[in-house]
């Protein structure tokens, strides 16, 4: 049995939209209800309201392609997916040739791409105006989240069993409708999922210099988790401009070190 609601989750350039109209269509001829942003009209305006919805749905099909990864409202889509939990169970990917996401070097890039964003925007601070640093504040706390999470994710959706775009469109998307079914199968009613902060780090039990170091930085990455959360505590407490400012400033710099650690631990495990 298939749901009544599935969500879309996807860029809205040609390539993915056509996509997400092939797959509206097959599902409606089985008469299952796709749930489209653009065919959303309970949220015309409220964009960001929508994909927090779509980041709490049980079954959402991701089309991914470059520019979904280099998009700030597709990635923050897709945290808030995998800030809900059960990351893996919940999305049924379709992979687009201009998603670059199964060689390291190219996930790097990717990486790179968001680093620029973030180095654009700091720019930005330091020239402008106190009045527009809220504005500039928000955008740079996203990029810095995405940054946060970007290794992390396209890791675990390249490591998913996805067929590419060509063979979806030769079975006429049969194989994701299985996926689904089968998913829903094994889906308890009712059950909570759980928020988490990131895929677990496995940590070799040995005492190999690198397993060592694993460790260390695994225990410094859930520190500094939790002193993320008592800066973004204070943030929502306080009322005061440059209070928040510095308190922005301290959240960036907690975040960076995360990214940091994680980086090292990539390097580590190769």
């Amino acid at each position: 049995m298939i749901p009544s609601e599935i969500f879309i989750s996807y860029s809205w350039k040609e390539e993915s939209n056509k996509v997400a109209d092939e797959l509206e269509k097959i599902f409606k001829e089985k008469s299952i209800n796709i749930l489209r942003d653009i065919k959303a009209p309970e949220y015309k305006g409220l964009i960001r309201e929508f994909m927090q919805r779509v980041g709490k749905g049980k079954f959402i099909i991701l089309i991914l392609s470059d520019k979904y990864l280099k998009s700030e409202n597709c990635i923050y889509e897709l945290i808030q997916i995998y800030k809900t939990g059960k990351f893996q169970e919940r999305i049924f990917p379709v992979v687009l040739d201009s998603a670059k996401i199964h060689k390291a070097v190219d996930r790097v890039e990717y990486v790179n791409y968001w680093e620029k964003e973030i180095k654009a925007l700091d720019n930005k601070i330091n020239t402008g105006h106190l009045s527009a640093l809220k504005n500039i504040y928000e955008e740079l706390d996203l990029c810095n989240e995405i940054n946060q999470h970007i290794i992390q994710l396209s890791d675990i959706l390249k490591n998913i069993n996805a067929f590419a775009l060509k063979a979806h469109r030769e079975e006429k998307y049969a194989d994701l409708i299985k996926s689904i079914e089968k998913q829903v199968k094994i889906d308890t009613e009712g059950e909570v999922l759980e928020p988490v902060h990131d895929p677990e780090i496995e940590v070799p039990a040995d005492n190999s210099p690198e397993a060592k170091r694993l460790r260390e930085l695994h225990a410094k990455i859930e520190e500094h988790y939790k002193m993320l959360d008592d800066f973004e505590n204070q943030h929502k407490e306080n009322s005061e401009p440059r209070e928040d400012i510095r308190i922005r400033q301290e959240i960036n710099k907690v975040r960076l070190r995360i990214r940091q650690y994680k980086e090292e631990i990539n390097m580590i495990r190769g």
